[in-house]
């Protein structure tokens, strides 16, 4: 586990997810997901544990699980993001996770589920990519170097880094 602190001071331990995890995490997001996709949706968490690419925070009240692609390492696709009622809890995770464990990711890719809206993702997109999104459905996009910096100025200014 590694340690991180969220912007009020408080302690948090971020956790590589294991396949005992994925229930638990499955059941905060089914209800968003598509009845046809369900399957397919549970079997890229099971993935994404394989491939040690899927982190919580150890009360599991945040989790990321994304995929690497192949032939750009440095590209990912996110498969399940939660987070909902914790934002300061998923900054934390979101830093941890991409200044201590995965410092290689640069952009990660994200396609809403029917009835999700841009909005809910928002703290995390570019501007650029809002507008693509809402021009022709294509993929919502993270620049990951966009959200650390974003971030990191408000740990710093909070005097945490």
């Amino acid at each position: 586990m590694t340690p991180i602190t969220d912007l009020l001071g408080n302690d948090h331990l971020v956790k590589s997810c294991t396949a005992d995890d994925i229930p638990l995490h499955y059941s905060k997001v089914v209800d968003f997901i598509p009845e046809d996709e369900r399957v397919s949706y549970y079997s890229r968490m099971v993935e994404c544990v394989e491939l040690s690419t899927a982190f919580a925070l150890s009360d599991d009240s945040c989790f990321l699980y994304y995929k690497k692609e192949d032939v750009q390492p440095k590209f990912a696709h996110g498969v399940s993001f939660y987070g909902v009622g914790n934002p300061l809890k998923t900054m934390a995770l979101l830093l941890c996770i991409f200044t201590k464990i995965d410092t290689k990711t640069f952009v990660m890719k994200f396609q809403p589920h029917t009835g999700k809206f841009v909005s809910e993702y928002k703290s995390i997109l570019t501007v650029a990519s809002i507008k693509r999104h809402n021009m022709n459905n294509s993929y919502l996009v993270s620049r990951i170097d966009v959200v650390k910096k974003k971030i990191l100025s408000l740990y710093k200014k909070r005097g945490i880094l």
